[in-house]
């Protein structure tokens, strides 16, 4: 159970660089991109900077915000502008924030369809710094972020604080303000690393490790759903394992895993919050592991908890339905991602070869193509081509790492060329056919968008 627990915190992090698509189609002409030649990517020549409004631990500049639209445009934010690229990789809209509007001269950035929210997000924690938090009655305050329309006109700003000072004895005290009479209880800061959940184009999730807050920023108003403080106070530094795990947002809810037993490594039930408060869902059936697909939820648990090498089994659970249906059981390797199906893969040195699986919702289908050699898999996601289910993974074998593409129609292999060694395909549009990546021959964040041909 540990070792699923460890491997799920550092999975987040792997799986950012691919996103979710869904089964929209989209045209197949892409005027202004060069012809494909086999086993190679269609890849436009213009490159646009894309800049975060804060740099990282050691000064360097990092990629800022970007997104999908649903016509299938791209935008991505540089600094204080953003810009929409269509299909073709060309600029169709530029829109400025203007600066003296923005919290601060460092920030980050997030994108509802309603808003633009930015949030201070300075170098340094003794600087003011984007917050939100609660009082001793319980209302919900921010602090240190603006709201801006799609347009970018300036929406409403926040109160600009120092999160926390000294006294005069040195006493470490909360600056944020507060309601008359009301103290603060709870602080969380928010930046870049802390993803916002929109439940839709203007009501959001702040999960906050410890507690959940509902948020309407149209209401300008907001609520906690779920406080474990103190459930998790009472592990001390198990405490990292009480509260939420892991979440997202399936059809305008926030889905998420919480311990709130007394055992630290039995497992988390599954909860729901949403406008209507927060509720555990299952009865109380344990999973460690979450993933949030378009139409459903990915849950894993263990067939026995007890043993630490204990075989898991994949659980589907569609919106709507109040009971998870069982996908597959075996050695799970915790990598779940969604283009057109949802894959994921069995890999352990333990077994005699590696395994992709591709699960389909709607039909109920489980396909696999097993490797036939025990070889590790760094990334994979699968795409549906001319009719045929297509499998896209990067593997690491001998000291190389190279990418595939495995063709189920025509049962062919064939290496994906021009990814410099490995998969690394970032912001699949919703209909796979395009995707946006970043330039890594330069210091300075660049991206581009291209199109598919595999």
């Amino acid at each position: 159970m540990m070792k699923h627990r460890i491997s799920a915190f550092l999975l987040a992090v792997l799986l950012a660089v691919t996103a979710a698509g869904c089964s929209a189609q989209e045209p197949e002409d892409s005027a202004g991109l060069p012809e494909s030649s086999a086993g190679t990517a269609v890849r436009s020549e213009a490159f646009y900077p894309a800049e975060a409004g804060y740099t990282d631990f050691d000064g360097s500049p990092i990629q800022g915000w970007s997104g999908w639209n649903a016509d299938g445009t791209f935008t991505f934010q540089n600094r204080n502008t953003l810009t929409t690229l269509s299909r073709e990789n060309q600029v169709l809209e530029t829109i400025t924030l203007p600066e003296e509007a923005l919290p601060g001269s460092e920030y980050s950035l997030d994108r509802s369809d309603d808003y633009i929210l930015t949030l201070s997000n300075p170098g340094k924690m003794n600087e003011s710094y984007g917050a939100v938090y609660y009082t001793d009655s319980g209302t919900v305050c921010l602090a240190n972020l603006t709201l801006f329309d799609r347009q970018g006109n300036l929406v409403r700003q926040y109160p600009r604080s120092q999160v926390y000072g000294y006294d005069e004895n040195d006493q470490k005290i909360c600056l944020l303000p507060c309601p008359e009479g009301e103290e603060v209880a709870e602080v969380y800061g928010l930046g870049g690393a802390m993803p916002i959940y929109w439940l839709d184009g203007h009501t959001a999730i702040f999960d906050c490790h410890s507690f959940i807050i509902f948020y309407d920023f149209a209401a300008d108003s907001g609520q906690v759903l779920d406080d474990m403080n103190e459930i998790a106070a009472q592990f001390g530094r198990f405490s990292t394992y009480c509260g939420s795990q892991m979440g997202g947002v399936v059809d305008g809810t926030y889905y998420y895993l919480t311990q709130r037993g007394t055992d630290p490594i039995s497992g988390y039930t599954l909860w729901a919050a949403d406008a209507d408060g927060a509720r555990e869902l299952l009865d109380g059936q344990r999973f460690w592991h979450l993933f949030a697909a378009k139409d459903g939820l990915v849950l894993v648990d263990d067939i026995d908890p007890a043993d630490p090498e204990s075989d898991s089994r994949v659980w589907y659970l569609p919106t709507g339905s109040t009971q998870p249906t069982l996908v597959w059981s075996g050695d799970f390797s915790l990598y779940i991602t969604e283009a057109d199906q949802i894959a994921f893969i069995s890999w352990a040195w333990s077994l005699d070869s590696s395994v992709l699986y591709s699960y389909d919702p709607v039909t109920g289908t489980l396909s696999s193509r097993d490797l036939g050699e025990c070889i590790q898999i760094n990334s994979l996601f699968t795409l549906v081509r001319d009719g045929s289910l297509r499998y896209y993974y990067s593997q690491y074998k001998d000291g190389e790492r190279t990418s595939w593409v495995y063709d189920t129609a025509t049962d062919t292999t064939t290496p994906l060329t021009r990814f410099d060694g490995g998969l690394y395909v970032s912001w699949l549009s919703p209909g796979g056919r395009y995707w946006a990546e970043q330039d890594p021959s330069t210091d300075d964040p660049r991206l581009r968008v291209s199109r598919w041909e595999y």
